[in-house]
């Protein structure tokens, strides 16, 4: 009887012991899995001989994807393609099929895409950061915002506005006199940068505004948009905001 006893209570140690073992997760995380990346990028890349390479990609939850390149300058200039994109096994690098004569492996991040070279080897030299497609924000493009703070002022019953188009990644909008347009690159989760900003050169009475929302929009480099308002930055500091209207 006390053997039997000595034998159960050096049953219920080892299962005890085994019990307290911490599980180990064999899982490997990858981006496939712990990144929502499925949307449209978008971005310019570099281009030897023309003004730039307009470029967007669309990927497809069921692994699908959309490639539309635009070579800016230069006349019907636009290709596009389309088929399966697969994973390697690394979990951050996907590869477009059916694509031979151009980069076909990009590296996944949390809202970009970054380009490879034709080897598979990551692009370095001062033009890198131009290799990266900036997933599109929904909340952002392809709407009209209209200006409704300045450096923590209220702007009232005024015309300016500011627009965000995510097919040739151009920002336009109106600074209360004169029009504007030029480029905009989304470089990680709302950072933004403009870039060929252009303008009317007209003059109207009253140009206080204008004047301050073309400082804020050439030094901005961080948004966000908080109950569909847009607000632009400087680092830490509010230049502008807007509403949809």
């Amino acid at each position: 009887m006390r053997k039997n006893i000595c034998m159960l209570c050096a049953i219920v140690f080892i299962f005890g012991i085994s019990a307290c073992k911490p599980t180990v997760n064999t899982k490997s995380s990858s981006t496939e899995t712990s990144v929502d990346w499925p949307g449209i990028y978008t971005g310019i890349m570099p281009c030897a001989d023309c003004a730039g390479i307009q470029t967007t990609i669309t990927l497809n939850s069921f692994k699908t994807y959309k490639l539309r390149e635009e070579y800016l300058g230069k006349e019907n200039a636009v290709y596009e393609f389309s088929g399966s994109f697969r994973w390697e096994s690394n979990g951050t690098t996907i590869v477009l099929e059916n694509l031979t004569e151009r980069p076909a492996r990009y590296i996944v991040g949390d809202g970009l895409l970054i380009q490879l070279d034709m080897n598979g080897k990551k692009i370095t030299g001062v033009l890198k950061d131009n290799y990266i497609l900036a997933q599109v924000d929904g909340k952002l493009v392809n709407k009209h915002w209209t200006l409704i703070e300045l450096s923590g002022k209220p702007v009232d019953g005024k015309k300016a506005y500011i627009t965000f188009s995510h097919s040739d990644n151009r920002v336009s909008g109106n600074s209360d006199c004169n029009d504007f347009s030029g480029h905009y690159r989304l470089p990680n989760h709302q950072r933004i940068v403009l870039s060929d900003l252009v303008s009317t050169q007209k003059m109207c009475i009253g140009m206080d505004i204008e004047k301050q929302m073309i400082e804020a929009i050439k030094s901005v480099d961080r948004y966000d948009i908080i109950n569909n308002i847009l607000t632009l930055y400087r680092q830490t500091t509010p230049l502008a905001k807007f509403e949809v209207k």
